[in-house]
């Protein structure tokens, strides 16, 4: 293997950019299947789902985690926007500058991962109390991110895929040989509580 190839492995290893390149707007659309797994797993962990009533998805993109959320909340208002939409029934909106001013008992997503602390600082601006993000459990580190998870984070848990979660990128389940996409990166769901006080509590899907 050259120095090359190594160093583009390490930094796949890592989380860093993939041989492909960054698609556009990051557009790796969560698995529904890993998104049913942690909402059936949360609720079986005593989350009643009767306590949110509208639900906001804040970078739905092509819909693939908006439509289990429809699913698993059926007696709740669930509105989707993105800055590039995928789907009519998904509205037009860039939420860190057109800034959603409503406000809604739960905002879930997988955002970009560069914008993901300034989602979350808006989300739980607008959230009535729940806020749950998909991310590289990566997500955790980094000094200045500690701070201000102990400060201004109400997290309560940090719920750890035990197996492979692998975005779609593109929003395709396949890659261009036609197979699942793999992927060398730990995937987290991460569940804030405004109610919450208290250290994060780790779980595994």
């Amino acid at each position: 293997m050259s120095k090359e190839e190594s160093k583009g492995l390490g930094g796949r290893i890592a989380g860093g950019v993939s041989a492909r390149g960054r698609v556009r707007n990051d557009y790796y659309a969560t698995p529904p299947e890993d998104v049913r797994h942690f909402l059936d797993t949360i609720i079986d962990d005593g989350f009643d789902i009767q306590q949110v009533n509208s639900i906001l998805e804040p970078a739905a993109g092509g819909g693939h985690l908006l439509d289990v959320v429809k699913d698993v909340f059926p007696h709740a208002i669930c509105e989707g926007i993105d800055i590039d939409p995928k789907r009519d029934d998904i509205q037009v909106f860039d939420f860190l500058t057109d800034k959603v001013i409503e406000n809604y008992d739960l905002v879930i997503t997988n955002p970009p991962f560069k914008h993901a602390k300034e989602f979350i600082n808006h989300s739980l601006e607008i959230s009535n109390r729940y806020v749950m993000y998909y991310l590289k459990l990566q997500f955790l580190e980094g000094k200045s991110r500690k701070d201000w998870f102990m400060d201004d984070v109400p997290l309560k848990y940090v719920y750890v895929y035990s197996y492979r979660s692998s975005p779609y990128r593109n929003g395709n389940p396949y890659n261009e040989k036609g197979k699942r996409w793999s992927s060398t990166i730990a995937y987290a769901w991460f569940v804030m509580d405004k109610e919450y006080e208290g250290e994060p509590i780790i779980r595994w899907l």
